[in-house]
């Protein structure tokens, strides 16, 4: 099945223009079980809609995909309408801001409103006191970490605020990455999408989506949502912004993931090794694909992930470690062994001083 569903995703990616057999009825259902345990199921409908008349699925079938397709258009209108509010009501106090991910992501698809949507994750640059003073006049806070705050700005759509836009557990990689965002700040802050809201520049987004899949691959899961947004950010790469990602990801200590998701990109996408920005880890490859295939969108259909999921937080966030990072230890030894240090970091010594309470 996984086979069918890698031809629908080529045929999307336009890497492949049908299907190498045809599905009956119960494969179909499959196939749109596995898009929605993904979160795939706008773009990959697009797909479907293109494939040969005598390829495509039972009516009943197109009709349920069109239907939830329909549902991500609409999410994503409000979405976007969030994003430009919550971009404005920063401006208010003077902070500027850029959107990270989410609906900036999305403009690198062929059609954004088919990618479905998530939170709003925006990063604002400037004093995180002065940040979060200037939003507690107004909502409530969530979780409070040293990247983000999460604040309770709508009904229906999640915002966090990120104070950094993300991070690397192994401090030495860490304090490089972090100089890279200040460096970077002053241009991504300026990146206009013409939307209401900034979205950072190509290469900044590929850096970005590359230390975001490998945190969730190594906490709870990443899915086959955040390969694509990686397949779409390289596929608008310069060739200047290509050789600027490349150094990047060496600067930061990624190499094995990059070479691991280029196999990930040829496997699941189709691309020859001449599209490739690096060769394929032939060993490192195999193993992220089955993960990315058992955890699903941000490792909710994971079940490995239940012997933990229930604890209380201390315990989960330590017990995740031999429950789950364990086993990446042999890929990225130099990030998974930095991880209880950086959790102890969080929990015990940064949270007790700096969470601001409202």
């Amino acid at each position: 099945m996984n086979n069918l569903f890698f031809d629908l995703i080529q045929v999307s990616a336009g890497t492949r223009r049908e299907l190498s057999s045809v599905p009956d009825a119960e494969q179909w259902r499959a196939l749109l079980s596995i898009a929605r345990m993904q979160a795939l199921v706008g773009v990959l409908f697009d797909a479907v809609e293109r494939l040969p008349a005598g390829q495509r699925p039972p009516e009943d079938i197109t009709m349920l995909w069109m239907h939830w397709q329909g549902k991500i258009r609409g999410n994503n209108g409000i979405v976007d309408a969030r994003a430009r509010e919550i971009t404005a009501i920063l401006a208010e106090g003077g902070f500027g801001s850029c959107l990270l991910k989410g609906q900036g992501t999305a403009l690198y698809y062929p059609e954004p409103a088919l990618r479905k949507p998530g939170d709003i994750d925006i990063w604002v640059q400037g004093d995180r006191k002065e940040v979060l003073r200037f939003l507690s006049g107004r909502y409530s806070f969530g979780q409070q970490s040293w990247h983000h705050t999460e604040v309770n700005v709508f009904d229906k759509v999640e915002v966090e605020v990120h104070h950094h836009p993300t991070w690397l557990c192994n401090p030495f990689n860490n304090r490089k990455l972090q100089r890279y965002f200040e460096k970077e700040w002053p241009l991504q802050r300026e990146h206009s999408t013409g939307l209401g809201f900034n979205s950072p520049t190509a290469d900044f987004a590929a850096v970005y989506c590359l230390v975001h899949i490998y945190r969730h691959l190594l906490e709870e899961g990443v899915g086959l949502r955040q390969v694509y947004d990686l397949f779409y950010i390289l596929s608008s790469l310069s060739e200047g912004q290509k050789a600027e990602v490349l150094r990047r990801v060496h600067e930061f200590g990624m190499e094995r993931l990059f070479g691991g998701m280029m196999y990930v990109l040829r496997e699941v996408f189709g691309l020859v090794d001449g599209r490739l920005l690096s060769p394929a880890d032939e060993n490192c490859g195999p193993f992220i694909l089955r993960e990315i295939l058992l955890a699903g969108n941000f490792g909710k259909f994971d079940r490995r992930n239940a012997v933990y999921r229930d604890e209380k937080r201390a315990a989960k966030l330590f017990g995740r470690f031999f429950s789950r990072q364990s086993r990446f230890l042999r890929y990225f030894p130099s990030e998974v062994l930095w991880i209880l240090p950086w959790r102890f970091w969080q929990f015990f010594i940064w949270r007790p001083t700096h969470t601001i309470k409202v």
